[in-house]
């Protein structure tokens, strides 16, 4: 699979490798113990900053190279496998800046864009001590004076909070706040008169220990009215959908984070000789391995669709970037525990294997989940929407639209250029359409129509089209328990039983995005993905989170999908459904 957009991702591979080297800015043992003293990693982002990288983060509209979100994963993916700490310190400076490239003026855009291309950090402060995720309970606030506001209190857990030169800081306008009582301000600190402002001391936390997590306090600072970025009032719907895109590509992180886990306890289990045999010839650790490619295979789905997604139909994005952004965070935490039971007592160790990169990198996956609304703000914006989704669901039926048919073929057929992002389409809420568990019908029905062509054993195709159908079967059941707990409440409540429908449709749309990936882009996939073995896998997967029970019969196809595994990593290639290539170190096992 050759396409243009990964060629980036591969190239920033070939330019980071010589500075894993030992002593390097990336090399693994440097790594762990800047980690380990807690210390910012600023060579590895003098590295990243001096190779452009920032780029991506800046729209080519306004001369950077952000055209395709999908590359921009892809990016995200390469600097998070080396290290997480650095690439979520590198890519926040995204965070701060997405909120004017949704909502601020040409001005401002040009001013920011200028700043993040000379790669100097930006930030978004948008929470608060006490306040948490309920930011329109912030206090910080903007008062208005003549020609500008004065700002006054304090944001916490900024991430980049010292060491950025702008700050773009969500603070209260209106006295009785609510929905229209606060605005975002663009405020760049040198500009800030001395003594108005001032930092708190880095915040020690159990993962991404080298970050600069820290705040800011304002104490009367003034801004011009230039800093107002959008309307007044209008702060709250710009940072939503901000945060719709950054939830979305956080997804980069831990799936880097996952292939640089898998790596590691695949190459110990290979070289690790229990009772006169390898611990990857035991069977459990086999299955293991399987269970842990195809979780990771399936988040990568779910992470690649929504992306697509992003240009193709950035109106759905409310609901999307929460599937996402709960379930590949999560489903990387639960690979990554379960892989280091193979590591056994190394596990607890913190150097000889690797110099201890896996727990480095277990500890710092552990945090995305956090960044940009926790998991349980993600499943609560989803499931405040679901109703709707469902209902435009039944509405449409099997309907045919060849306006529908050919937004789904652009978002799953990988070979489909995508058309320019145009932010002005996002919607706070997506009224009702979602394009990837609505359409899983239609995609069971084509894959039931052209099954005689798809070049499948007999016993695999069997095995996929009768997951699917089951699949299909629990959407309907999941619809039903929808319509339950509207009626009683449950989902404006935050019922514990509208929680779980949440999570059970994110694992819903992350199994659609495989079976629709793969019907779609099969043909430009290499042998181990277009066999389909792994889909097969990854269904059922996802069928045991509905039908616990199917975990007790035994799994086909796990030689054949661990195999395929090992031949991957070998390769070097990274593990994906679109597995562009790697550069050492760790661009393979160990002999």
């Amino acid at each position: 699979m050759d396409l243009a957009r990964y060629r980036s991702a591969e190239e920033l591979e070939r330019q980071l490798a010589p500075h894993a080297a030992e002593g390097g800015p990336f090399c693994p043992a440097r790594m762990v113990a800047q980690d380990d003293g807690d210390a910012f990693p600023q060579q590895a982002l003098d590295v990243l900053g001096g190779l452009g990288t920032q780029n991506y983060f800046i729209p080519e509209s306004l001369g950077g190279k952000l055209s395709s979100y999908e590359e921009c994963l892809a990016l995200l993916r390469v600097i998070s496998r080396r290290d997480l700490t650095a690439a979520i310190a590198f890519g926040k400076t995204y965070l701060g800046a997405v909120h004017v490239w949704v909502g601020g003026n040409a001005e401002q855009r040009t001013e920011l864009a200028e700043i993040v291309a000379r790669n100097e950090p930006v930030c978004f402060a948008l929470t608060e001590r006490a306040h948490g995720s309920d930011v329109t309970a912030s206090e910080v606030s903007a008062e208005k004076v003549p020609g500008g506001w004065k700002l006054r209190g304090e944001k916490w857990l900024i991430n980049n909070g010292t060491r950025s030169t702008v700050v773009t800081l969500f603070a209260r306008t209106d006295p009785r706040g609510g929905a229209r009582g606060s605005s975002l301000f663009m405020v760049r600190k040198s500009a800030l008169a001395p003594g108005t402002y001032r930092h708190h001391p880095k915040v020690r936390t159990l993962g991404i220990r080298g970050a600069d997590i820290s705040g800011v306090v304002f104490e009367g600072a003034f801004v011009p009215d230039a800093a107002l970025i959008g309307m007044e009032g209008g702060g709250l719907d710009i940072a939503l959908k901000g945060l719709q895109l950054t939830r979305t590509l956080c997804a980069g992180f831990s799936l880097g984070a996952a292939d640089t886990a898998m790596r590691l306890a695949l190459d110990f289990a290979m070289s690790r000789v229990l009772y006169g045999k390898t611990a990857l010839e035991i069977e459990n650790v086999r299955g293991t391995f399987v269970d842990a490619f195809v979780d990771l295979l399936l988040a990568d789905a779910a992470a690649i669709a929504a992306h697509r997604t992003i240009q193709v139909a950035p109106e759905q994005l409310s609901a999307l970037s929460a599937i996402v952004k709960y379930f590949v965070p999560t489903t990387s935490e639960s690979l990554v525990r379960d892989l280091s039971v193979v590591l056994g007592a190394r596990h607890f160790l913190r150097e000889e294997h690797h110099a201890g990169v896996f727990q480095k990198t277990m500890r710092d996956n552990s945090v995305v989940s956090l960044f940009d609304g926790s998991t349980i703000v993600n499943l609560g914006l989803l499931g405040a929407q679901l109703l709707q989704i469902q209902k435009t669901r039944r509405r449409l039926g099997a309907t045919a639209s060849a306006e529908r048919d050919a937004r789904i073929a652009r978002i799953f057929d990988l070979e489909v250029d995508l058309p320019r992002f145009e932010p002005e389409r996002l919607k706070l809420m997506n009224f009702g359409v979602e394009h990837g568990v609505q359409s899983l019908d239609r995609a069971v029905a084509r894959f039931a129509e052209e099954r005689g062509e798809m070049g499948l054993l007999p016993d695999v195709q069997e095995a996929i089209f009768d997951c699917a159908q089951k699949l299909v079967m629990e959407r309907d059941a999941l619809e039903i328990a929808v319509d339950d707990t509207a009626a009683r409440g449950g989902f404006a409540a935050g019922a514990h039983e509208a929680f779980e429908i949440s999570r059970r449709y994110c694992a819903l749309y992350a199994a659609s995005a495989a079976l629709q990936l793969w019907i779609h882009s099969r043909h430009a996939m290499p042998s181990w993905l277009a066999r389909g073995h792994w889909l097969a896998l990854a269904l059922r997967r996802t069928l045991t989170r509905f039908r616990p029970e199917l975990a007790l019969g035994p799994r086909p196809f796990v030689s054949t999908v661990l195999e395929d595994l090992v031949s991957l990593v070998r390769k070097g290639n990274m593990i994906s459904l679109v597995p562009f290539r790697l550069a050492p170190p760790w661009n393979g096992i160990s002999s």
